[in-house]
């Protein structure tokens, strides 16, 4: 899949520009993407994907749920095939090892903390269920 190709397919990113690649992982690759002075990340899950996240629509939703609690940025976007995720971006510094004070590491696991007492709500293993909530 080319980053630039995907960005077509998405509704309102026809004219959206990728700026740089940010990762690749076992999850898949990342992108910095711009459209219209708002930056977004572009990912590209992998097959590997699915170790961590089996679902990339859950993650999409799971995405949600954390963004409406304060902790992560908003998600954009989900391609029906689940391969293709939109969110905003959120700058900051990616930490180092020797950044990882004492108060970071805390302030990390209170964040943790946080995310893991959001409700999640039971997802139904049936796939024409599944079909009809998501049509």
């Amino acid at each position: 899949m080319d980053s630039c190709h995907v960005l077509q397919s998405i509704p309102g990113f026809a004219d959206a520009q990728v700026i740089r690649k940010l990762a690749q992982g076992i999850t898949g690759r990342t992108f910095l993407v711009r459209r219209a002075m708002q930056d977004y990340v572009l990912r590209l899950r992998s097959d590997e994907a699915a170790l961590f996240v089996a679902d990339g629509f859950a993650e999409h939703e799971f995405a949600g749920a954390a963004y409406a609690a304060g902790l992560a940025p908003e998600p954009i976007f989900c391609s029906a095939d689940r391969q293709v995720l939109l969110r905003r971006f959120s700058s900051g510094q990616v930490w180092s090892e020797s950044l990882l004070t004492a108060d970071r590491l805390g302030t990390l696991a209170r964040l943790l903390g946080r995310l893991h007492q959001i409700p999640v709500e039971p997802v139904s293993h049936d796939w024409a269920e599944e079909v009809l909530l998501r049509y």
